[in-house]
């Protein structure tokens, strides 16, 4: 509008004043067309988009009676509907004469691609009034002839001011009045539509002008005008300041014809006084879904993933949709079922969802992420459940959805959301026409392709995809078996509803029915058709008792405890807490409804308990039943419920002492107390006061105060200033004890952490280890021993070690007229070596060397028949084990005759006499020789060597059967026996030598 112009005459004065309008007979009555987009817009530098109202009279839109009716043209954005096209910067002519035009070569920059609706306004006369001569309309064209000039309205030379919901056309006078102190008012429509309000002195024969513009104000009651007062009145102005209330006169009602076949609701103005009827906006689903718009139409849509079902076109109530999630239930023919609803309602967002808890379909309720229960109400969203039916309900908005599973429905409010809703539940405008809206504005002819269109993405929700493509038959396609109807869905024809058949329309019902029956064998979704029907039918207040008519097939199982009403109440009584607001709200809308109660003489308890009990039960401290004489514990308590009268007596549980700490100083201290902690807990804590006193230290000592981590009171020792042993002390440095190997002193500790004495010992250690031919022998007071030698210790010509003991002798390896003894001496022990001096010889026959290879010797005679006892030699190779002499070796044996031997009886003895002498060995000597083994090693062996032989007189005994390899020799003389005295021998036989002690074996080293 243009500013106030104010005329400059002197008798003329402007202002603004209140005014109410004057009816004028045959004013035009202004509307608002719903917004047209007929034509696609198309890309490329020679597209865009051109609406013309020509085009979208040829598409069928309607738009006025009449060409001279159309008054002014709008345009938006189809995307941006909010947005002016100024700030958009598109290049775009919007009137009447061109229509909607906008060029994509005419854009610049980053501005996009032409998408533009548009709307007619139509200012038409009541039909019994005479036309006027206007400018016949005509349809413009489509191309412009000057560079367009972007507006977002544009209005044409007949116009018409608004005024309190009254048009007057341009240049007529809205009213013309003259109050009691002959002052004059009148108001006019300028040529540019514009309301001037005028008022001056009025003198007698004066027209007064008629000034340009003034800006559009509402003028003081004035005499005869009337206006609503509270409590069903009106005021009417008498004039003087005198005004008169009287009962307010109602419009006559008339009830409207509702699109979706639902009876038109009385409902009552803001101030409940003049009623009058509307339709309702109702949108159900149910089954693999089926839809009934909110303006009746009946569609199915089979896809799963997450929609909207209804949303405002214009925000006028904040942000508020309810939106379907849909889950693929039958996956052979790609049937989709609701799974959820969710309503979001500024910013809140509610779930009503069913899960399997424990093998068993459950109603859950989440509430912004969390799961609440029935009954929750916040920020003017109230939640309740009647049966498995979950009821949301927005009171401020008039708003109820409800959802048990398979069926959900969606009421609201003519009055609020009428011409104001899109989404997959249509437009609400009682017209079916316009009901399948897609996102942009543009209406589609089926539903069916529009609710794809919807789709939403969620939070935390999966990734979705639509149904599988069906395969494409090769060859001739067979018909589909026929469909037989199914008795379940007949009874929703039948007289069972026949109650609520003039309230709603059953066909679509029927229709989904019927479709289930052929597509999806599964009961549950065949009875949702009835189950929502006889749902929508009881809150309308008609009851249907359908379910006993299926034959068990639609059964409804309820607990042990409760019982099946097709038609309880929908708020139910409760023992305890019965004045629930949520239900309250509901019960206005859903009168009754179908579900599980308690049987007769049995109430529910409360609405947190679900328990059913007779009417004298006790309320338990937390809203539990509890029959009457039982105690139960809870909080610490032990409540009766007292018979008499129905109240809880409560005492507190005793508790038991606390328990003693182990370690001194430490009391017991109770702990911070947890959720449903009956008793204390107590921790150990620290207090110097109970720590124990120290006690007095002994002589010699002084009190010492350790503290360890984790203890409370300190650990007293008595530390030391002297030594003390079996009761006498020592002062440091004083010896304590002492033996051969050990000393111990008294010392000062040495360990800056010890402030006391100690005993400090020393140990002298003595090493017993002695090399060969040496033992270690301890010493008369002394600690340590000596190594004495026991041994002869003599290294051989291939490195080895021999040990040879006192009195052991042995041959010089490369002189054998040598021989070595170990002879003990007084010093010790000594290797004596002797050389074999060879006698003068006076054989008989031809010398021959001795057998040790050191001497000449003469050969032994020759045996006589009868020989004397002798010693003989023989050589032979001793063997041992696996050990063996090198070479032969010489060895001595007696042999000879002793004489007769005799045995006779005696009888002064009065026995056998025996009378015997044998030849035996007189003297011999131990020796040893050098064995070499099959593993390469050598080992010495000893033998006894007979030395001289004679006859003695004894028991003799059998002789030896010994195998000699030499003829047995005469006795060598005396001299050659005393060479061969250091000689070792071997001696076999069964006797013992003469000796004084057993000879020593050789050692290999």
């Amino acid at each position: 509008t243009s500013g106030p112009t104010i005329s400059t005459s002197p008798s003329l004065k402007t202002e603004t004043t209140h005014f109410t309008p004057v009816t004028i007979p045959c004013q035009p009555q202004c509307r608002w067309t719903k917004w047209f987009d007929v034509d696609f817009p198309s890309p490329g530098p020679h597209g865009g988009d051109v609406d013309t109202l020509g085009n979208i009279v040829r598409r069928g839109g309607k738009i006025c009676r009449r060409p001279e009716y159309i008054t002014r043209l709008e345009c938006r954005v189809e995307s941006h509907p909010e947005v002016s096209i100024e700030t958009l910067g598109q290049v775009v002519e919007c009137n009447i004469s061109k229509d909607l035009m906008c060029q994509n070569r005419d854009q610049s920059g980053d501005v996009g691609m032409c998408s533009y609706e548009v709307r007619v306004l139509c200012c038409e006369p009541p039909e019994h009034c005479p036309r006027t001569s206007v400018t016949p309309y005509a349809t413009p064209s489509t191309k412009p002839s000057s560079p367009p000039e972007p507006t977002s309205v544009v209005s044409t030379t007949t116009c018409y001011c608004s005024v309190s919901d009254k048009f007057y056309a341009a240049g007529s006078i809205i009213y013309n009045r003259t109050d009691l102190d002959g002052h004059c008012y009148y108001a006019t429509c300028s040529l540019d539509c514009h309301v001037v309000r005028t008022h001056y002195t009025c003198a007698s024969g004066t027209t007064p002008p008629v000034p340009t513009t003034s800006p559009p104000e509402v003028f003081p009651p004035q005499k005869g005008e009337t206006w609503a007062m509270p409590n069903c009145s009106q005021a009417t102005c008498e004039g003087n300041g005198v005004i008169a209330l009287q009962p307010r006169r109602c419009p006559q009602v008339q009830r409207p014809t509702c699109a979706n076949g639902y009876p038109p609701v009385k409902v009552v103005d803001p101030d409940s006084c003049c009623p009058h009827y509307q339709c309702q906006c109702v949108c159900s689903g149910w089954g693999d879904p089926h839809y009934i718009t909110f303006d009746g139409t009946y569609y199915t849509f089979l896809d799963n993933c997450t929609y909207v079902l209804v949303q405002q076109i214009l925000p006028v109530y904040g942000h508020f949709r309810v939106l379907i999630d849909n889950y693929f239930c039958g996956a052979e023919d790609g049937l989709s079922c609701p799974q959820s609803i969710i309503v979001e309602y500024r910013q809140d967002r509610v779930v009503l969802t069913r899960k399997p808890v424990l093998g068993v379909m459950t109603n859950e309720i989440i509430f912004n992420d969390k799961v609440v229960q029935p009954g929750f109400q916040k920020d003017g969203v109230s939640i309740s459940q009647i049966g498995v039916k979950m009821y949301l309900t927005i009171p401020e908005l008039g708003v109820q959805v409800m959802f048990s599973g398979l069926i959900f429905s969606v009421e609201l409010p003519f009055s609020k959301f009428a011409n104001n809703t899109e989404g997959q539940c249509g437009t609400c405008t009682n017209d079916k026409k316009d009901e399948c809206r897609l996102p942009g504005g543009t209406v589609v002819p089926s539903c069916s392709d529009m609710s794809g269109h919807w789709k939403v993405t969620t939070p935390h929700q999966p990734p979705c995809h639509g149904p599988p493509p069906k395969p494409t038959a090769v060859g001739p396609t067979p018909s589909p078996a026929p469909c037989l109807p199914s008795p379940i869905c007949q009874l929703i024809l039948s007289e069972v509803f026949e109650l609520c058949h003039p309230l709603i329309p059953p066909l679509a019902f029927y229709q989904g029915c019927t479709f289930d029956h052929c597509h999806l064998n599964d009961s549950s979704v065949l009875c949702s058709s009835l189950e929502l029907y006889a749902s929508l039918c009881a809150s309308r207040g008609v009851c249907i008792d359908w379910r006993r008519h299926t034959n068990h097939t639609c059964s409804f199982t309820c607990p042990a405890d409760k019982v099946y009403r097709p038609c309880g109440p929908s708020k139910p009584s409760y023992c305890y807490g019965s004045d629930s607001t949520s239900l309250v709200a509901l019960q206005d809308t859903v009168p009754i409804t179908e579900g599980c109660f308690c049987p007769e003489n049995m109430t529910r308890f409360s609405m947190s308990s679900p328990v059913c009990v007779p009417a004298d039960w006790c309320l338990g401290p937390h809203g539990e039943a509890v029959e009457p004489g039982h105690t139960i514990s809870v909080d610490c308590q032990r409540c009766t419920c007292e018979s008499s009268t129905l109240t809880m007596s409560c005492h507190r549980q005793p508790c038991p002492l606390p328990p003693a700490c182990p370690l001194p100083g430490f009391v017991p201290v109770p702990a911070a107390p947890q959720a449903g902690q009956c008793c204390p807990q107590y921790n150990c804590a620290c207090d110097t006061s109970y720590c124990p006193k120290p006690v007095a230290c002994p002589e010699g000592s002084h009190p010492v105060m350790t503290y360890k981590e984790g203890a409370c009171c300190p650990s007293q020792n008595c530390s030391w200033d002297v030594c003390s042993v079996n009761g006498t002390l020592y002062q440091p440095g004083s010896v304590v004890s002492s033996s051969l190997c050990e000393t111990c002193r008294c010392e000062v500790s040495s360990s800056p952490q010890l402030d006391t004495v100690v005993i400090s010992c020393e140990t002298q250690i003595c090493n017993t280890h002695c090399p060969a031919g040496f033992e270690y022998q301890e010493q008369s007071g002394q600690c340590c021993g000596l190594c004495v030698q026991q041994a002869c210790v003599v290294n051989a010509s291939d490195s080895s070690t021999r040990i040879f003991y006192p009195g052991q002798s042995w041959p010089d390896p490369t002189n054998p007229c040598l021989t070595h003894e170990c002879e003990k001496h007084r010093d010790g022990l000594v290797v004596v070596t002797r050389k074999k001096a060879c006698p003068p010889l006076n054989c008989p026959a031809q010398a021959q060397l001795s057998e040790d290879g050191c001497c000449l010797a003469c050969p032994p005679p020759q045996p006589r028949n009868q020989s004397a006892c002798a010693v003989y030699y023989k050589r032979e190779v001793i063997v041992h084990g696996d050990c063996r002499s090198p070479r032969p070796t010489r060895v001595a044996y007696c042999q000879g005759n002793c004489g007769d031997s005799s045995a006779k009886y005696s009888l002064e003895a009065n026995t056998i006499e025996r009378n015997c002498s044998c030849c035996r060995e007189l003297r011999v000597l131990p020796t040893t020789v050098t064995l070499r083994c099959k593993d390469g090693s050598s080992r010495t062996f000893g033998y006894t060597l007979v030395k001289e032989c004679g006859c003695v007189g004894q028991q003799c005994g059998p002789r030896g059967n010994l195998s000699h390899s030499e003829e047995p020799g005469p006795l060598q003389s005396d001299e050659e026996q005393s060479q061969q005295t250091g000689h070792t021998g071997w001696r076999r036989g069964s006797s013992s030598p003469r000796s004084s002690r057993p000879p020593p074996s050789g050692t290999q080293r």
